[in-house]
Parts: structure tokens; C-alpha cells; sequence
């Protein structure tokens, strides 16, 4: 998934990361342990030295709207190319080993599914 995403940002100048880790504290956590593949695309906090993620100071004034704007017409375009293939140009499923780490995760840290009685 992620060599079909980075080369749309790398089009547009905006610099991002994809990692294969399995990241369970990411929004798309919850749908990777339902089975929908996901890819984590980000950009370091910390490149400074200074780490801002979930600080007090941690506020509005940090985002760059032009670049957040930037990013989501990225992202609109992989999706409008997706949205017209023919055929899907990545898996469906999550990797095995990635599997096992995602179920680890979500019954270590998130107690696993609880059905609802």
C-alpha cells in the first residue's frame, strides 16, 4: 500500500513516512485489528529535538493549514485513482506476522474483543 501512496506525495513535494509497523495507537489501529489493511503516513514531531505531540502547547497555532491543505488534496488524489482502477494495485489482507502483532497488541493493551451482551 505504501508503494502505491508515496509516490503521489512525492509528486507534490510533501515530505511523509510510511511505515510497516504496527502502530497501535493510531487512529486506523481499530480497523487493522477488524482486518482492513491500512499504512501509517506521517511526519515526525521531533525532527527538531523537541517533541510536541499531546503537550499542553500542543495546540492549533503548530498546524500549517496550507500544508494540511496540501496533504489532503494528496490524499484526494490517491483516492480519486483508486476509486477509478480497475483492480485494487495492493493486498486486501494484513501480512501473517503483522497479524500476530496486531492481536497481541489489541488483547494486550485493549483487552481483546468484549462482545457486548
Amino acid at each position: 500500500m505504501a508503494e502505491f501512496l508515496l509516490p503521489f506525495f512525492e509528486a507534490a513535494d510533501v515530505y511523509v513516512k510510511a511505515t510497516p509497523e504496527v502502530i497501535p495507537y493510531t487512529d486506523l489501529f481499530p480497523f487493522v485489528t477488524a482486518g482492513v489493511p491500512g499504512v501509517y503516513i506521517g511526519r515526525s514531531n521531533c525532527i527538531g529535538g523537541r517533541f510536541f505531540h499531546h503537550r499542553v502547547d500542543d495546540d492549533l497555532s503548530r498546524v500549517s493549514c496550507p500544508y494540511m491543505a496540501r496533504v489532503v488534496d494528496v490524499t484526494a488524489d490517491a483516492i480519486h485513482c483508486l476509486a477509478n482502477a480497475d483492480t485494487i494495485p495492493f493486498g486486501r489482507e494484513i501480512p501473517a506476522d503483522q497479524a500476530a502483532q496486531v492481536k497481541a497488541f489489541w488483547e494486550d493493551l485493549f483487552g481483546g474483543w468484549n462482545p457486548v451482551a
